[in-house]
């Protein structure tokens, strides 16, 4: 017992040193000098943040990254520091560099899909790229950078029409160099829709200009504010170096979620970041956010910013009404632009559908570079004004860029309401803007479908629903396995709801899973009959989805667990799971890990370091009622890798960090310095 005591006294007075001796548990933070202290052209030592940081006090080896074109540094600063330095410096800006944005997306249709005719955007702008070659537009002039999850460089779209040279990665740590094609491989999928919807050869609005590729999100579709200054700092860096002289379009489809209150600091890094951007004169366009609500009055940024060189695209259909997932806002949208059911590239050679105003923000900047190639000498600002001005069926000729130029403080927080109000009917429409923000043009419409437009696994005991304004109203409800095949449903014309076990019983067989089907609802009020929107569904799947770790992550540990998402409840589950490739391919029952599983995660243990693992998870269900009786569902193949990074266990699932763009705290050290003490202590007799 005496040797007992004595060994806790020794082990307390050892974790008394340790907490003493440790610094204080420091985070990372973005430091940027506010847009009173940036000079025109590049910012000078004397106004940077890295500067301005030493000065106050802050040790120089805690500076872990400087953006010189930005002005901007990465520090590690404990709490009480950070805090005290906002209080005491109001000239810098301090922000957490893991704060995410998020790509606007609403839905995506997943099957392989193909072309029939020329996606209906492509049509909207079908005038301005004729327009363009007749006037001998220089496609070399400009060029458009898109920060996204990378780009499917193999893709026979795009791959003419990317500009390699200047690609870079600004997540993995473990790429290494950065001149590699490797580098902006698309794990995730967005980037290549957004890219296509720019260039591509046959769904691209701008298929005569370039787009160069930056790699700053991660495999989940997140982007670190971090991320966005080294990608932004990068591009600052060419227009002043090899890119001089060439106009550089940014889009950006990531928004930050939508909040009732305020972010300052958000706020002030974007009028930092735009500030910035301006003064290299680069054009900055971005999503207005798929929150589906009024951005004059709700936060979300970067779309709450308002500068002179940055355009938020809502997203409309080919109707020319505003989608009921986008966010709109007479003061902080500019644009509207077509965002709903958009035929675009995908990540793996082929083509999807899809839907939100991150796809309204890529056809924004396409109209924006064609605009820019036709006249290389207009200003930023000049742009922005056209883009805001090309409603109401105008065709952008040189008159137009002429008369539209506007003045540079054009269009800043005034109500773009004054504008004349647009649809797109059968005018050649590049870019909407003005009153078509505005939800009440939904009025003669049904809307607000439920399940959304686009969303997938969706029950077969649904109930689908809609809104109108018009009442008293009746209804037509029109469903098939294709737009073009519709069967009207028999319901009550007055309801604004029919199950889908309703449908199926009026359709006369059963519906399938995983299977998109397509539903309109017209209405007739009065003298008014309007033909509704095409929405989209898609059935639950059988397939597991969602698996974590994401494919190609990279894990700094020797344990970790597998987990997936099921729709269907009743299903179980096979997982392969080996180093060796071929034998996950296989299904070889020597890598079979675990047989009939009714769980969806499990831990896998004793992993090799430097080592790349490969799973997959076989789904076994059976439905009598929809005639099948037995089904085995074989998931994607995916991998991740295995690194020992300084000795500090992470599993980063969305691919690594680096590059300035993401830090593990110091509090991981202090658990593997105390641990073995408890240990040793517990196990003590």
């Amino acid at each position: 017992m005496k040797e007992r005591s004595t060994l806790t006294r020794s082990i307390l007075t050892i974790l008394i040193l340790i907490f003493l001796t440790l610094p204080s548990w420091a985070d990372s933070y973005l430091v940027l000098s506010r847009p009173l202290d940036v000079l025109s052209g590049r910012t000078t030592l004397e106004k940077s943040a890295s500067y301005k940081l030493i000065k106050a006090g802050i040790a120089p080896e805690k500076i872990k990254q400087t953006y010189p074109f930005l002005g901007a540094a990465m520090t590690d600063l404990e709490a009480g520091t950070a805090a005290k330095l906002r209080s005491e410096r109001p000239d810098l800006i301090i922000i957490r560099s893991d704060v995410m944005l998020y790509h606007s997306t609403e839905k995506t249709d997943l099957r392989e899909q193909s072309l029939s005719e020329m996606p209906w955007h492509v049509l909207k702008a079908q005038p301005l790229q004729e327009y363009a070659i007749e006037t001998g537009a220089d496609p070399s002039s400009v060029l458009i950078f898109v920060l996204d999850t990378g780009v499917d460089t193999d893709h026979p779209d795009l791959t003419d029409n990317l500009d390699m040279t200047y690609a870079r990665h600004f997540y993995d740590t473990y790429l290494g160099g950065v001149d590699s094609d490797d580098i902006v491989t698309d794990y995730q999928g967005h980037g290549s829709e957004v890219t296509g919807i720019i260039v591509g050869s046959t769904t691209g609005v701008a298929s005569s200009l370039k787009v160069v590729p930056i790699r700053s999100a991660t495999n989940s579709g997140g982007l670190s504010i971090s991320c966005l200054t080294a990608a932004c700092d990068y591009i600052m860096g060419l227009k002043e170096g090899d890119l001089a002289g060439t106009n550089i379009i940014i889009n950006l489809s990531y928004n930050s979620s939508a909040s009732l209150t305020s972010d300052n600091e958000l706020a002030d890094f974007f009028d930092v970041l735009f500030t910035n951007l301006k003064d290299h004169e680069i054009l900055f366009v971005g999503s207005a956010g798929n929150d589906g609500i009024d951005a004059d009055v709700i936060y979300v940024y970067p779309t709450w910013n308002e500068s002179n060189n940055y355009v938020a695209a809502a997203s409309a259909g080919s109707n020319g009404v505003l989608s009921g997932f986008s966010n709109y806002g007479d003061l902080r949208v500019e644009v509207a632009a077509p965002g709903s059911s958009i035929y675009t590239t995908d990540r793996t050679g082929s083509y999807v559908t899809v839907d939100g105003t991150s796809f309204a923000g890529p056809f924004t900047a396409g109209i924006a570079g064609l605009v820019w190639a036709i006249e290389p000498t207009l200003e930023y600002w000049e742009v922005r004004n056209l883009l805001i001005n090309a409603i109401g069926g105008v065709n952008v000729t040189t008159s137009f860029l002429s008369d539209y130029r506007g003045t540079e403080d054009d269009y800043i927080l005034v109500p773009l309401s004054d504008l004349a109000s647009s649809t797109y009917e059968d005018e050649p429409v590049n870019v909407m803007a003005g009153k078509v923000l505005s939800p009440s043009v939904i009025a003669d419409m049904t809307y607000g479908p439920d399940p959304e437009n686009g969303e997938e696994h969706v029950a077969f005991d649904v109930v689908l629903s809609w809104d109108s304004a018009l009442d008293p109203v009746s209804y037509d409800l029109w469903f098939g396995a294709t737009d073009d095949t519709f069967v009207k449903i028999s319901k009550d014309p007055a309801a604004s709801s029919t199950g889908l076990p309703d449908i199926e019983e009026d359709l006369g067989y059963k519906l399938s899973y995983d299977t998109c089907y397509f539903w309109r609802v017209d209405l007739h009020s009065g003298e008014t009959s309007t033909i509704g929107t095409t929405w989209r569904l898609k059935t639950v799947t059988l397939k597991a989805y969602d698996n974590s770790p994401v494919n190609n992550a990279t894990a700094q540990n020797t344990e970790l667990t597998l987990s997936w998402t099921y729709d269907m409840e009743g299903s179980t589950f096979d997982v392969y799971f080996s180093s060796d490739e071929d034998a996950v391919t296989s299904m070889n029952s020597n890598v079979l890990i675990v047989s009939g599983t009714s769980f969806s995660s499990l831990n896998v243990t004793g992993l090799d370091y430097d080592t790349t693992y490969y799973w997959r998870v076989v789904t076994h269900f059976s439905d009598p009622e929809r005639d099948l009786v037995s089904s085995t569902i074989e998931g994607d193949i995916l991998h991740f890798t295995t690194k020992a990074e300084d000795g500090n266990p992470d599993l980063v699932t969305s691919g690594g960090g680096g590059g300035g763009c993401s830090s593990i705290s110091g509090f991981h050290n202090m658990i593997l310095l105390i641990a073995p003490l408890l240990i040793l202590l517990k196990s003590k007799p």
